[in-house]
């Protein structure tokens, strides 16, 4: 059978199921986490990002879809485009003060 859904976990990595094995996954306690992409991808096309087990994405929409239907999460929190637009605005204000203030101590996340 061909996969049908493949995700990341915490707790079990990379896992690529095919229908009826999805079905008996179903239910299972598990941490949606994936740092460098969608940590769930279906085979219909739709992406869903999640970072401990919460709907993130800081660089685009949390879920895409296949209809190309775009929705934006942050820490697990939903946003319009506005709102996530304002907040990513925001960090990277955030950011340039900060090293300003002080380049040798303010390292981003991603930068580590």
């Amino acid at each position: 059978m061909s996969t049908f859904i493949t995700m990341y976990t915490k707790e079990y990595g990379k896992l690529e199921l095919n229908y009826s094995e999805w079905e008996d996954f179903i239910g299972s306690k598990v941490t949606y986490h994936r740092i460098d992409g969608p940590a769930i991808k279906w085979a219909s096309g739709q992406l869903v990002w999640y970072y401990e087990g919460k709907l993130h994405r800081i660089d685009g929409p949390a879920i895409e879809d296949y209809h190309e239907h775009m929705t934006w999460y942050i820490d697990g929190i939903l946003l319009t485009k506005s709102q996530f637009d304002q907040t990513i605005q925001e960090v990277k204000d955030i950011d340039i003060v900060m090293r300003l203030i002080d380049p040798r101590r303010w390292v981003r996340e991603y930068e580590v």
